[in-house]
């Protein structure tokens, strides 16, 4: 199960609670075996199509699943690209 809460002090982001709720649901997902993540990530690609990146934008953790598959050389190049 997840939750989100309105937070007073976040009320000017939109849907900050729904967002925290979905952050969430994703972390629980990076819990689950290879083969149920590559399960989601087609759930997710075939859902998201080209709105992927805009979907990651607001919940990051998203890309960690849909880059499940693509090996670790990618992954880290990945990663560090975001953390500049």
């Amino acid at each position: 199960m997840t939750s989100g809460k309105f937070d007073q002090f976040k009320r000017n982001i939109p849907l900050s609670a729904p967002l925290q709720a979905y952050r969430g649901l994703i972390s629980q997902l990076l819990t689950e075996s290879q083969e149920r993540l590559q399960y989601w990530k087609k759930i997710f690609l075939n859902a998201l199509r080209n709105n992927a990146q805009i979907i990651i934008d607001a919940i990051p953790e998203l890309e960690l699943i849909i880059l499940i598959g693509l090996g670790k050389h990618f992954l880290l190049l990945n990663l560090k690209s975001h953390s500049i």
